[in-house]
């Protein structure tokens, strides 16, 4: 009986400490909604890029360096230079896959997108991240806005 309770007791801890982490996510806006977007939540040392890309994209240090130096990276819509730069809440990283074939206008991206990052509370030198992971995304191409300004 006494183990019983025990059980009953952590499942209860459980259900109660997985509310407060969907209390913790924000709004996403409705474009980022889709039926291939996955939300990812797991913990990190440090709010890099290259660690957090790789998450967020679920690809290894090799994959995600070959997509950085073949310059298909993207942080808020500008080519990164550095790996290992600061990512803050709300920031998106896309890696171009290929050219819209109906509008040349138009990539099509992997996109993630930072959501939220706190520090845990039982261990402090981990940060808990949660990702918006979105797969062939449509979106006008960097260089066609910048061209129209």
């Amino acid at each position: 009986m006494y183990s019983f309770r025990r059980t009953l007791f952590a499942k209860h801890e459980k259900e109660e400490e997985e509310e407060e982490e969907e209390e913790d996510l924000p709004d996403v806006d409705d474009y980022l909604k889709t039926e291939k977007s996955k939300l990812i939540q797991t913990f990190v040392k440090t709010l890099r890029l290259d660690v957090i890309a790789k998450m967020g994209f679920e690809m290894s240090r090799a994959q995600f360096e070959k997509e950085f130096y073949s310059g298909s990276v993207r942080l808020n819509g500008q080519k990164c230079i550095k790996k290992h730069v600061p990512i803050f809440i709300n920031d998106e990283i896309d890696i171009i896959l290929s050219r819209s074939t109906t509008n040349p206008k138009n990539i099509i991206v992997n996109r993630c997108k930072l959501l939220v990052a706190k520090l845990r509370q039982d261990n402090p030198n981990d940060i808990k991240i949660a990702l918006l992971q979105n797969k062939n995304l449509l979106i006008e191409d960097y260089d066609k806005c910048d061209s129209d300004d």
